[in-house]
């Protein structure tokens, strides 16, 4: 088990300040977190009705230089203990590696590895010292988005001011990769920018990307199987193999455009600090593909070191119904009750496919203490209503059926933070 030897790291890392070698300078973060859910045969993340300490548990070592009067480097390694691929837990792997040339005072141009701009958090999603809660809000960081979480490209940020507001802007263009739960994803182009204004206590933020998106499910390798085998079994009827055929062909999607809207809100007032994000993802209604939309609206109070928070929000994603069309339209060529083997094989395929519907509302609530001027304690337990008969954001084993559509679940969860 990793807990001991992470747990040492972090007091460690509490120890230790950020600090310079010659020319480069190194920091880092870490983070270890635990939870269990109240629901048996249920997953989120990486947390059931056993204790997890691998979700919310990261450790990450950053190191920039000043190359030149124009020229930075900045390379940043990260640790996960839960990301969602079919890895070993925490293996390092490069989140940041950008060569940036500063142009003039206002303006950068950077090449490399950087974080997709999709947030308001995401330049230190997994840092968790830079946010209230435990996590940030799953219905505005939807988990099928994680594998693209950095981009391969350029970018370049403009930053300037109008009377007193401050306003930073970001165009980026480049390809990503990734894994999510078995499913691989890659965009040959992501193309997005985003505009961050703030003035006095308040800030907002707005971010626009669409991406050229391929995606592959080899957990539908065994439907596209059995497809094949009864089309073979109409070898004389060509409409009827068209029809069968044409459902499998739309189980992965290839070279679909999508895109991705959201928009932040930040106000500090006295004590409080107010805080919502809203998201918007849209794809072509054809083959594998979903449009999402989520939001949360959080509010904490700041009371000396102690700074309790509550949060609401509500997470929709609606799957094609490309793929369901097809099977009903199979029905028209080859009628239900001719094929029982065929009639129980389309009764699965929607079945299946209703699992990536997703409704949910939660509410957190919670409690982050300050103990140490770079480390803070953080404590919630978070509701999950479960919408439309559906499982929310986890993941039922295969003996749970229908037993959690349209019910709720309760995480209990906990994480201290560290940044040095």
């Amino acid at each position: 088990m990793l807990l001991k030897p992470f747990l040492g790291c972090l007091l460690l890392a509490l120890s230790l300040p950020s600090f310079a070698f010659g020319e480069w300078e190194f920091s880092g973060f870490a983070s270890i977190g635990g939870g269990k859910l109240n629901q048996e045969n249920l997953r989120y993340i990486d947390y059931t009705d056993d204790w997890s300490f691998d979700s919310d548990s990261v450790l990450g070592l950053q190191a920039q230089v000043e190359i030149s009067d124009h020229w930075s480097l900045i390379s940043q390694v990260v640790a996960n203990g839960y990301d969602f691929t079919d890895d070993d837990a925490y293996i390092p792997k490069i989140e940041w590696f950008v060569l940036g040339y500063q142009i003039n005072p206002e303006t950068q141009l950077r090449l490399g590895r950087f974080r997709t701009p999709q947030y308001m958090y995401s330049t230190s999603l997994e840092v968790g010292y830079t946010y209230q809660w435990v996590r940030p809000s799953q219905n505005a960081y939807p988990l099928f988005l994680s594998p693209f979480k950095h981009i391969d490209g350029i970018d370049i940020n403009h930053n300037m001011s109008v009377e007193d507001i401050d306003i930073g802007i970001q165009v980026f263009l480049g390809q990503t990769e990734g894994e999510y739960e078995g499913t691989r994803a890659n965009a040959d182009y992501s193309f997005g920018g985003n505009i961050h204004a703030a003035w006095s206590n308040f800030s907002a933020r707005i971010s626009l990307q669409q991406l050229n998106l391929s995606i592959d499910y080899p957990g539908f390798n065994e439907l596209v199987t059995n497809y094949d085998a009864l089309a073979a079994t109409y070898a004389g009827n060509a409409e009827a193999v068209q029809a069968l055929q044409t459902i499998p062909n739309s189980f992965n999607s290839e070279d679909q455009q999508v895109n991705y809207q959201s928009l932040g809100l930040s106000w500090e007032l006295d004590r409080w600090t107010l805080a919502t994000e809203i998201l918007n993802f849209r794809s072509a209604d054809r083959n594998f593909a979903n449009d999402a939309d989520g939001y949360y609206i959080s509010a904490a109070y700041q009371f000396k070191d102690v700074s309790p928070y509550i949060m609401i929000g509500e997470y929709h994603n609606r799957f094609s119904d490309d793929v369901k069309n097809k099977v009903l339209a199979s029905e028209g060529v080859v009628a239900v009750g001719d094929n029982p083997l065929l009639d129980g094989l389309r009764d699965m395929t929607i079945a299946t496919f209703d699992l990536f519907n997703v409704d949910q509302e939660t509410i957190t609530v919670g409690l982050r203490y300050d103990f140490h001027p770079q480390a803070d304690f953080k404590f919630e337990v978070e509701y999950f209503n479960f919408l439309s008969n559906s499982y929310g954001n986890f993941y039922p084993d295969e003996t749970f059926d229908t037993k959690g559509k349209g019910g709720n679940a309760v995480l209990t969860s906990f994480v201290i933070d560290v940044v040095f």
